[in-house]
């Protein structure tokens, strides 16, 4: 096998390397591994294993000397900085030619690698304040490829004022890849006591006009507070607006909300904010603990909420992504809150795989709320004891959600409404089963009706009054019971 000398590009390098340590893995070794790494191996490639904070990259297993995460972040830095330690502009930007070479190739995961340049330029600009800023202008001056956002510049800079100024002003005059989070680093990191309206004008000069996804945090908006007062306000109905009108959507972190909403006399401009950032934001108050607090303020917001969830939802609904609406248990009114929801979905006439929406507010309650919802839904079978559909809805609540309570809310339903009539029109068994291949449904079918025409039992003497719902079960019992027996034929016969 004849071997090439030492190869000029990053990529081939990488191919093989990355091939030889994936072969060393599955325990496939060669004698030639070594000459093959000699001869893969440039400038490149050795500062793309400088760069890289990959701990695992080389080992075959997991006991090596940097199992203790801090200690390898520590001596990782070290070693960047050493290794890295220029002076110049000029070495810098020779040196970043070569990284662009890797950048090109290795685009995904590189934020690893940008974080070892923040390094280096932050190295270069302790060594010479203006060596590193000739470096930060080319960076701008070429467009910044990389998207680099150097964050401990921005830290660092204010030791001197002049340097700083002239870094912002270079940074708003430029044209390059990731400008917009160079100007919201920038400004927060700026020192409180440097900050002027200078900084706040662009601010929100930048909010009102790029095209960008900003992500608007609260220490920003709380240093320029000492500025401007009502910066939240000003922010809040900035964003609102370009959602509405331009669909930019700029993210605002739910702290901005938390920390500001008890001195904000605005809530509506807050609930408009909080609906458009829950639609547009999945991680947005994921726990809903913004959503209690404008609840507790004006209780309509909650059916505001699920008016505008329900817009997405095509008529289908998963409880589970909104599991934690039952919280609203914690507040005072929930019941009248959650009735609303109740006769919102029936009205609405979704529909359901397997329970009803609405289960998510009586599942896995703790036993504080236990008797609150189950008088909730007494009360709300008794005044809707003629309406089919919200009969279904808790007799759903009571078989999913409020496991054993089923038979009781049965009880209920023929104690308040004798009519055979009204009976045959709800669903007494569950629409959705899960099990093994072998189990016979009609059978568990069947064993559930006749669980229900125990039940009429407990009715005493009046048991004789719904003699037709029992002759109903019987004769559905029945059937069940023939379908079960035609189905272990056909198993017994056919085998499926």
């Amino acid at each position: 096998m004849a071997l090439i000398s030492v190869t000029t590009q990053f990529e081939h390098c990488y191919i093989v390397r990355d091939m030889i340590y994936h072969f060393t893995r599955c325990g496939i070794i060669h004698q030639r591994f070594a000459e093959l790494k000699s001869a893969f191996n440039n400038e490149s490639y050795r500062y793309y294993v400088l760069l890289s904070w990959d701990r695992l990259r080389d080992k075959f297993d997991h006991n090596y000397e940097y199992d203790d995460f801090n200690k390898y972040e520590r001596i990782k830095e070290i070693e960047i900085r050493r290794a890295f330690s220029f002076s110049t502009s000029r070495e810098f930007s020779d040196f970043y030619a070569i990284f662009l070479k890797v950048y090109d190739w290795k685009k995904n995961g590189i934020y690893q690698f940008l974080r070892s340049i923040n390094i280096i330029l932050k190295e270069l600009l302790e060594r010479d304040a203006e060596e590193a800023m000739v470096a930060l202008g080319l960076l701008i001056s070429s467009g910044n490829k990389s998207g680099l956002v150097p964050d401990r510049i921005f830290r660092s800079i204010w030791r001197s004022k002049e340097l700083a100024d002239q870094l912002f002003t270079a940074i708003l005059e430029g044209n390059f890849s990731n400008r917009t989070s160079w100007v919201l680093s920038f400004i927060f990191f700026t020192p409180q006591e440097h900050l002027s309206e200078y900084h706040l004008d662009e601010y929100l000069k930048l909010l009102t006009t790029t095209t960008d996804t900003i992500s608007i945090n609260n220490h920003s908006l709380k240093v320029l507070s000492t500025l401007k007062p009502d910066i939240v306000s000003t922010v809040l109905a900035i964003v609102a607006e370009r959602i509405d009108l331009e669909n930019i959507n700029h993210l605002i972190d739910q702290s901005v909300f938390l920390e500001n909403m008890p001195f904000h006399e605005n809530l509506s401009l807050i609930k408009k904010t909080y609906l458009q950032q829950d639609r547009i934001n999945v991680h947005f108050d994921y726990q809903l603990e913004l959503f209690l607090e404008i609840v507790k303020l004006d209780k309509a917001f909650f059916m505001d909420y699920i008016t505008e969830i329900s817009k997405e939802q095509d008529n289908m609904f998963s409880a589970a992504q909104y599991a934690d609406l039952k919280k609203v248990w914690e507040l005072e009114g929930a019941e009248e809150m959650i009735l609303q929801v109740m006769d919102y979905m029936i009205a609405r006439r979704f529909y359901f795989v397997d329970d009803h929406w609405v289960n998510l507010f009586f599942e896995g309650l703790s036993e504080e709320y236990i008797e609150r919802a189950k008088l909730l839904l007494a009360n709300y079978l008794k005044d809707n004891i003629k309406e089919p559909r919200k009969v279904d809805m808790v007799m759903n609540i009571a078989r999913h959600a409020l496991n054993g309570l089923e038979d009781e809310f049965i009880l209920l339903f023929l104690r308040q409404n004798p009519s055979f009539g009204d009976f045959r029109k709800i669903s007494w068994l569950d629409n959705y089963f899960m099990g093994s291949g072998n189990v016979i449904w009609a059978d568990v079918r069947a064993r559930r009706l006749e669980e229900i025409l125990l039940l009429f039992e407990k009715l005493g003497a009046k048991k004789y009054v719904y003699a037709d719902h029992q002759n109903f079960l019987k004769n559905w019992i029945a059937g069940e019971k023939r379908s079960a027996d035609s189905e272990r034929k056909h198993i017994f016969m056919y085998g499926d």
